[in-house]
């Protein structure tokens, strides 16, 4: 009877994550029998790296403009001002801006262009729950929960949804073109 074990890379944003192994038996009539033993993951933890860039999108793989790219382009905020597109997220659609933020949920529910994080125009006041979507997600490829981010943003308006609770929150919504990771 001869052995075989089947290995499989599992990656996630550039970096393997873990591997799966199943052994199988062949040998048996008619091919391949069962597995003689359930599948094991063997995990570990891969760091991204380090960067002082922020990370734009690979060109070709979105429709994002090259206006869209100009870190130039974005207002940086006061607390104040940005308590303006929090306050009426809708009247500010389309405006650009700089902003930080805490990633609080980024994971299979939201999916990989998509998060929600407590955002705020400086980085030691990050109190404004909002909900962040990239239209080329490679630019959250390392991004996890509990990033501290700053984001070139365009407001979207506003997003409701229920919490698990049963109740709703109505939170804004901001487009990311660009995010570099603190």
């Amino acid at each position: 009877m001869e052995v075989r074990v089947v290995l499989a890379a599992i990656a996630i944003g550039g970096g393997v994550t873990g591997i799966t192994a199943c052994a199988t038996t062949q040998g048996q009539p008619g091919g391949v029998s069962p597995p003689v033993a359930a599948p094991s993951t063997i995990w570990t933890t891969v760091d991204p790296p380090q960067t002082d860039t922020p990370t734009v999108p690979t060109e070709g793989t979105s429709t994002v403009s090259p206006e869209d790219l100009d870190a130039s382009t974005y207002e940086t905020l006061s607390p104040r001002d940005f308590a303006l597109p929090v306050k009426d997220p809708d009247s500010n659609k389309g405006r650009k801006v700089m902003i930080s933020g805490v990633v609080t949920q980024f994971d299979a529910a939201t999916g990989p262009s998509d998060f929600r994080a407590r955002t705020g125009a400086d980085p030691a006041d990050v109190s404004v729950n909002a909900f962040v979507s990239a239209p080329d997600p490679t630019i959250l490829a390392n991004v996890v929960k509990g990033d501290h981010v700053t984001m070139w943003c365009k407001v979207q308006g506003t997003v409701t949804y229920g919490n698990v609770k049963g109740g709703k929150i109505t939170a804004p919504v901001f487009t990311d073109y660009i995010i570099k990771e603190k």
